[in-house]
């Protein structure tokens, strides 16, 4: 027994010394966590995700009921085309009296030929000449009118246009793929039930690249660099992955900002992140660690 005792305590003395002297750092792995939230309101028709399925990017997540868009967008072309029909009817006004001043032009012509042949007076072409220069100006009148209408009509459009180009967009948005390659951890709701916007409907995990979130010391951290790659040990299984490191906190953490003694700031330790490629081994909160070199 007392032999057990030393075998046991001399490796636990080892084992401290390689943490102390050493600059392997254990941590756990991390996922980037995706929550799928529809933009639209409607009626689920299609969402049969299960927990724990796989899902490639741009793959069909969810169907939101649309029918109520596009009843929405039917009213808005109804409207449209309402506005529109007003320009019809000013064109028709202005078509009229161009086929009249058409009318009357020929007739003075007509006229002038028989006042030249003294076949009327000179107070009939006159006053033919007269009704022709009104319709003149009434078909000026009417055109001003038509320009002036028309910026009116387009002013109402404008906004009407920019509606059915949003409603289009929602339409769009109603079905929803997935953003990456993940599982599925988490499902917030059922087909048929009602969807909204900011309402989840599920969480996405992205385990193609996993994260190692460790702690070091300051003397640990000395020659690490966003950048460097090292090789990462986990749980399960003897062989080890290649990370690179992403990020480095830039402040101490567990400890109070104000340790002032060089003694206790030895013991202030450091966020560092690995990027590491999922071989299929790693899982969420699964312990790792990075293995540095002296």
């Amino acid at each position: 027994m007392r032999q057990i005792f030393i075998l046991g305590s001399l490796i636990l003395l080892m084992g401290c010394n390689q943490n102390e002297n050493g600059k392997n750092a254990h941590g756990h792995f991390e996922a980037r966590e995706i929550i799928i939230s529809p933009e639209t309101m409607g009626r689920l028709l299609q969402f049969d995700l299960q927990e724990g399925q796989q899902v490639e990017e741009k793959e069909l997540l969810a169907i939101v009921d649309t029918s109520q868009l596009h009843m929405q967008k039917e009213q808005v072309l109804a409207s449209m085309e309402a506005i529109k029909a007003k320009t019809l009817v000013v064109g028709s006004e202005l078509a009229v009296l161009e086929a009249n001043r058409d009318y009357l032009a020929n007739e003075v012509v007509r006229m002038q030929k028989l006042l030249d042949a003294e076949a009327i007076t000179q107070m009939q072409f006159d006053e033919l000449k007269s009704k022709k220069d009104q319709v003149d100006r009434q078909i000026e009148a009417v055109r001003i009118k038509l320009q002036n209408t028309n910026r009116g009509i387009l002013a109402e459009l404008n906004p009407l246009k920019a509606r059915i180009k949003q409603i289009d967009d929602q339409i769009v948005k109603s079905r929803i793929f997935s953003p990456a390659n993940g599982t599925i951890l988490k499902t917030y709701s059922e087909e048929s039930e009602m969807a909204a916007p900011g309402k989840p409907l599920c969480t996405l995990a992205e385990l193609k690249l996993m994260e190692l979130r460790v702690y070091m010391t300051a003397k640990q951290l000395a020659g690490i660099t966003v950048g460097d790659e090292y090789s990462v040990g986990y749980t399960a299984s003897e062989n080890q992955l290649m990370g690179k490191v992403t990020s480095i906190s830039s402040e101490a953490e567990f400890t109070p900002k104000n340790v002032q003694t060089a003694e206790e700031k030895e013991n202030l330790v450091y966020s560092l992140t690995l990027s590491v490629p999922n071989n299929g081994d790693l899982r969420i909160g699964m312990p790792g660690w990075i293995i540095v070199d002296d």
